[in-house]
Formats: structure tokens, sequence, C-alpha cells
């Protein structure tokens, strides 16, 4: 199978659209999508000032349906983006919006890195 071509690494980031177009796709496959340790330890010192508990299935939601925020950055690894894709926390009017930042790695995983309100309730 080839691998999508998403930038020339590290100089030539991929196109937001396309990079969306791959978290999407993966996002949909649950175990192509890692969460490290740093991710859910932030959350709950997050959570600890809000009344809304932040978890994995919210974040795989925000992968899915949210939009990327910000620059797209090399990471440590060949064909490593890194980026904050940020989406309201449910689909209630108002919600508050949820940055989840994350690795996608040659265009075959998503290594979640972090996740944090956008707002600053």
């Amino acid at each position: 199978m080839n691998e999508p071509r998403l930038g020339v690494w590290p100089d030539t980031p991929p196109r937001e659209h396309q990079l969306m177009a791959v978290i999407r796709s993966l996002a949909q496959q649950s175990e192509l999508v890692i969460w490290t340790d740093h991710a859910f330890d932030r959350v709950a010192d997050r959570d600890s000032r809000s009344d809304v508990i932040l978890n994995d299935k919210q974040a795989l939601r925000i992968l899915k349906i949210g939009d990327i925020k910000g620059t797209i950055r090399p990471g440590q690894e060949a064909n490593e983006w890194i980026v904050k894709v940020v989406g309201p926390i449910n689909h209630e009017r108002g919600a508050r919006e949820v940055g989840v930042v994350t690795a996608v790695l040659k265009a075959e995983q998503l290594i979640v890195m972090t996740i944090e309100w956008e707002d600053r309730r």
C-alpha cells in the first residue's frame, strides 16, 4: 500500500486538509490511536478545575470532527507531524472547546500527546 505523501519532512509540512483527512481516517480505527500517560495526567490536572471530566472517547471524537488549529510542525521521527486538533466537547451550542495535541506518524498511527481546554474558564 502506498503511504500518502504528507509534505517533505521536516521542511515542508503537509497541507492542513490533507493531514486532517489522514487524522480523521486513523481516528475511525481506535487501535491506531496511542494514548500517552502524559495526555491523561494533564487531563486529570485540568479536570480538578472543571465540572466536566475529559476522557478518551471525547478526545477521539475531537480527532474525528475537529479542525487543526495553529501550525503543523515536524516531530522527532521522519514523517511525523505534530498538530493540535480543536473541537467542541459536545454537540451543545456554545460548548467548550478542547485541543488534542497529536503526532501523526507515517500516516499510519496517531499518538495523543496531551489534551487541553482551549478556553480558560
